[in-house]
């Protein structure tokens, strides 16, 4: 603190200097043809190291590094923001987001297979659980739906061969089976996306 104080830098200021040099914000996108190419700003930490050659103030003797006022090493936080257990157990997170168009259920079999293969290499004593499994509901919701589906099928052939007869019920049963089987068809040839409601495995 004495070193910062001799040189005119505050606490404060170095904070956010530390906030904003490594903070991630979009710099744009240029169009070529049909395609959008982000631009991604360079100068950000990759290492604990690089944190020393951050410029903090410049003056007459030259320039002043971060390294020059300060101990820089990786360690955890001294008063933790927020701390979280799992099954009342010190716990890390980490947490998955899909990508536009992926099949959730899909990628959460190969999510599954890779940590089974990254199991023998766990340190002893580490455990792994899961909190929240998207691939599972979503699989179960698609199974719910195509039940539901064939459930309402059968019950509209039902009422038709009631009301209508065999005749007419057989034909118009045959025709909703079709127009059904046809949508999914487009549905699965096209670029249309029906989300959750449907679609359940598309994110």
């Amino acid at each position: 603190m004495n070193s910062l104080s001799n040189l005119g830098i505050s606490t404060q200021s170095l904070f956010q200097l530390l906030k904003t040099q490594n903070e991630v914000s979009s710099a744009g996108a240029v169009r070529i043809g049909d395609d959008y190419i982000r631009v991604k700003p360079t100068g950000d930490f990759e290492t604990v190291q690089e944190l020393g050659n951050l410029i903090i103030s410049t003056g007459q003797d030259g320039a002043i590094f971060l390294r020059d006022v300060a101990e820089i090493r990786r360690g955890y936080v001294e008063v933790p923001t927020s701390l979280l257990s799992y099954n009342n157990e010190a716990s890390l997170t980490l947490g998955i987001s899909f990508s536009k168009g992926v099949n959730v259920v899909e990628v959460g079999e190969r999510i599954d297979q890779r940590l089974a293969e990254l199991e023998p290499l766990k340190p002893i004593g580490m455990h792994t659980g899961m909190i929240y499994n998207q691939p599972n509901e979503v699989e179960g919701s698609v199974k719910g739906f195509v039940q539901s589906l064939l459930e309402a099928v059968v019950i509209v052939i039902v009422v038709l061969l009631l009301f209508m007869g065999l005749r007419s019920g057989v034909l118009i049963g045959l025709i909703l089976l079709l127009t059904v089987l046809g949508s999914f068809i487009f549905m699965s040839t096209s670029t249309l996306n029906c989300k959750g409601y449907l679609w359940g495995p598309w994110s």
